[in-house]
């Protein structure tokens, strides 16, 4: 009758340590998949940010972009930062400048990675303008960083993940802001995605371990009982 409570002792707390020991697991291995992919995420951004400052420094300038938006120069510039979006995985990338007196935004030039948001962006960006509630990325620039900002935003683009860089003149003014929209649904996908594929095979391999060991220790007590 000892020997079963022994026994029945032993596997509670087994069965406790290897919860515990999951569920310490699952909080670890989410944090690196978030970390992981959050870091993806930013690099991408980084080399996107690369090519638009480039194609500002050699091949468009400001002033074209802000030209007529029939013009040769700036259907090309369209057609070029979309291939952009496509080859990052972007929902949105767009060069733009905030006036910070009246905290309003004046687009140079905005793309979607979907057509048809595409033609909705065209309109808004060659508005005049609208007044808003400037993000702390863009506050941070505007006070001297150049550094990437990270934005998370909730609004009619959708659930995006933003990086905002600046973009310098060679005398290192501030001439603009690039900004780069990631879908928030799609990178919450890759970090279960990148969460699964790691956790699951060390459940199965942690459980097994622990049930061998279990057995182990539960045979080791009835041979000494004997």
């Amino acid at each position: 009758m000892k020997q079963h409570s022994i026994r029945h002792w032993i596997t509670r707390w087994f069965i406790a340590i290897l919860f515990l020991s999951m569920v310490i697991s699952a909080v670890a291995n989410l944090y690196e998949a978030y970390s992981s992919t959050m870091q993806s995420g930013r690099e991408w951004a980084s080399l996107c940010a690369y090519d638009m400052r480039n194609l500002l420094d050699h091949q468009w300038s400001l002033e074209e972009l802000s030209g007529s938006a029939e013009s040769e120069e700036y259907m090309n510039a369209r057609r070029i930062t979309q291939n952009l979006c496509r080859n990052y995985e972007m929902d949105y990338i767009y060069v733009y400048t905030v006036d910070p007196e009246k905290a309003v935004r004046y687009y140079y030039l905005c793309v979607s990675n979907d057509p048809e948001k595409d033609c909705e962006l065209q309109e808004y960006a060659l508005s005049e303008g609208d007044r808003v509630d400037l993000m702390p990325g863009e506050k941070a620039i505007l006070a001297g960083s150049d550094e990437m900002q990270e934005e998370v935003l909730h609004n009619w683009f959708g659930n995006e993940v933003t990086w905002i860089v600046p973009y310098y003149d060679t005398e290192g003014v501030l001439r603009a802001m690039i900004g780069m929209d990631y879908s928030l649904t799609r990178l919450r996908q890759e970090i279960l995605e990148c969460f699964l594929s790691d956790i699951i095979p060390f459940m199965i391999s942690l459980s097994v371990g622990f049930l061998i060991l279990l057995l182990l220790v539960r045979r080791r007590i009835v041979n000494m009982k004997r």
